[in-house]
């Protein structure tokens, strides 16, 4: 049992790390605190943004997994979960912005740093468009994630792999300032990624 709980924590990393990747203002102001040295401002912002995640993806999972849920989703749907992950993929490729406003850089202290954090998640849907996406790949595909266990365990390893996401994305700031264009390049490669395994799913059912 224990084991299984920790495949689901290891899956929800993956897909947590995976899923942080886009270079967006949430990245660009975490970038922009660890450039400055502000320590408790990005580790604040980093924590509520990985919790929101987990909570996120634990939602999406149980609006999946109510007692009379289908074993298979029906066609339509599963067609619309492909859709989904899609345009989230293609909303990678396009260029976002990747420097923080003036008035950003003038918030100090823990507090403004989660704010800021939650700010910026609620307010961007894709997010909750990619987790409800993935709630319905992950469904229909491992239908043990309906069990109360495995969708803690997933969520745990979402908000740690958000978490592992940022602790890279800051020692690269720090010890190896690469332009952010390589970082966006990179972000590019997941985003075909993403629209191939999308476009691989919905053939497989058309």
């Amino acid at each position: 049992m224990s084991g299984d709980l920790f495949a689901w924590m290891g899956l929800g990393s993956v897909v947590g790390f995976v899923s942080s990747m886009p270079i967006g203002p949430i990245n660009a102001a975490f970038a922009v605190t660890t450039a400055r040295g502000e320590e408790r401002e990005g580790v604040a912002l980093a924590l509520a943004v990985s919790l929101l995640d987990g909570s996120y993806a634990f939602t999406a999972l149980s609006v999946m997994s109510w007692d009379r849920f289908p074993l298979s989703l029906p066609s339509s749907l599963e067609i619309a979960a492909c859709v989904l992950l899609i345009g989230y993929g293609a909303s990678l490729l396009i260029p976002r912005a990747t420097a923080a406003s003036t008035s950003l850089r003038r918030m100090r202290g823990t507090l403004t740093g989660a704010a800021l954090g939650i700010a910026l998640y609620l307010l961007n849907p894709a997010f909750a468009a990619f987790w409800l996406g993935a709630a319905f790949v992950l469904r229909t595909k491992l239908p043990a994630i309906a069990l109360l266990a495995p969708r803690l365990g997933f969520a745990l390893g979402v908000s740690t792999g958000v978490g592992l996401w940022f602790a890279a994305l800051r020692e690269i700031f720090r010890r190896h300032p690469l332009p952010l264009r390589i970082v966006h390049r990179m972000t590019q490669g997941v985003g075909i990624f993403l629209i191939g395994l999308g476009a691989y799913l919905m053939a497989k059912r058309l």
